[in-house]
């Protein structure tokens, strides 16, 4: 399951993950959460756009870990909506641009992503064709017990030993 699809279904939350009881201390720390996470979505975006497969894998526990944050936090923030509501609103306003800024970043990553996928599936079906003709090119005939098949006639070109 992907990490967007599993957050979305609320898989992925951290129960280690409490932001504080003051809540506007709470959402200055979701905006970090936020920006912790957009900076992990930009690094894989890049890594996908430059095929960095290595830096990609090297991404991916950072990605987790901050996406689980990121569920967690929503999740406490949306449960703390009527104490929320009674913060500073220029508080708000920031949250929503660090959210509005955050959802621009996920949308290229997704599609870096969607694009990447889409190509490991190409090479897949580029190298399983070429499987096929290099079988067919040895014309290598298997039996149904996984055995060659052997002519079933042979050819003599005509040699006598004992001549």
């Amino acid at each position: 399951m992907t990490t967007e699809r599993a957050l979305n279904n609320g898989e992925m939350q951290n129960p280690d993950f409490i932001l504080s009881k003051n809540p506007e201390k709470a959402i200055q720390e979701m905006m970090e959460t936020i920006d912790r996470l957009r900076s992990v979505y930009t690094e894989e975006t890049d890594a996908l756009l430059q095929t960095d497969t290595m830096k990609f894998l090297q991404i991916q526990d950072r990605k987790i870990s901050a996406a689980c944050n990121y569920q967690a936090g929503v999740a406490q923030i949306v449960s703390r909506k009527d104490e929320m509501k009674k913060t500073n609103p220029g508080l708000h306003d920031a949250l929503q641009k660090k959210q509005e800024e955050f959802a621009i970043v996920a949308v290229k990553n997704i599609d870096a992503l969607t694009r990447m996928r889409r190509t490991v599936q190409r090479l897949g079906e580029h190298l399983s064709v070429a499987a096929r003709a290099a079988i067919e090119k040895k014309s290598v005939n298997y039996g149904a017990t996984g055995s060659i098949n052997r002519p079933k006639h042979t050819v003599s070109i005509g040699i006598n030993e004992s001549a």
